[in-house]
């Protein structure tokens, strides 16, 4: 595992810790950009485990490694904070891809959390027309600059590349983004990803509008 995440970057500096407690300790003391935890390290396990390292440090993003995959897992890692869900059955490349989407900002949701999503609570209520009712609901709630935000943000785009993407300032990015978490009725970026993996809304290319701040 050390030796495939120097791919992420050749000065890649990697500290490991043998537990739970030995994580903290280090973090405690030093920076870092990305936290990969584990959920069977000894010491605290699995929620516990995260729950520690995200209150002492919430500033770093994290990312859960673990033999295990199932949905309801990987829906309580994020509701918990986790910036994303690696099995340990992924593929190297996956591995790496997932990596970067976090440090860019963007959340990591493995395919089976996503397919879960669909086939328990979407497609039983697809029509004739290929949309969920839930998609439709989403399209009435959020205006068309706030869906484009949104399919963005799904995408792991950061504020900075939705307005590059959009042709809009950073604080207007900003302000579509609260009203879609407020229209969502969700309390941060990875629960609105979650969400909208849950409707099975999919990134449609983006056009932007006029170029313009809006």
């Amino acid at each position: 595992m050390k030796y495939l995440l120097k791919s992420l970057e050749s000065k890649t500096v990697i500290t490991e810790a043998d537990s739970c407690e030995g994580a903290i300790e280090l973090l405690s003391h030093q920076n870092f950009d990305l936290i990969l935890l584990d959920l069977n390290l000894p010491g605290k396990k699995h929620m516990a485990a995260l729950a520690a390292v995200k209150n002492l440090r919430s500033d770093i993003p994290i990312v859960l490694f673990s033999g295990e995959d199932s949905p309801s897992l990987i829906r309580l890692a994020i509701d918990s904070g986790a910036m994303g869900f690696i099995p340990k059955s992924s593929s190297h490349e996956i591995l790496i891809l997932a990596m970067r989407l976090v440090l860019a900002g963007g959340v990591y949701l493995p395919s089976i959390a996503m397919q879960s999503g669909r086939n328990a609570q979407v497609e039983r209520h697809l029509d004739e027309s290929g949309y969920s009712d839930g998609f439709r609901k989403l399209e009435g709630i959020l205006s068309d600059r706030q869906l484009q935000v949104l399919r963005l943000i799904v995408e792991g785009k950061s504020n900075r590349e939705i307005g590059e993407a959009l042709f809009i300032s950073e604080n207007t990015v900003k302000t579509h983004v609260s009203a879609v978490m407020r229209a969502l009725n969700t309390t941060s970026r990875t629960e609105t990803v979650y969400y909208t993996a849950m409707l099975g809304m999919t990134s449609d290319p983006i056009t932007p509008h006029e170029k313009k701040d809006e």
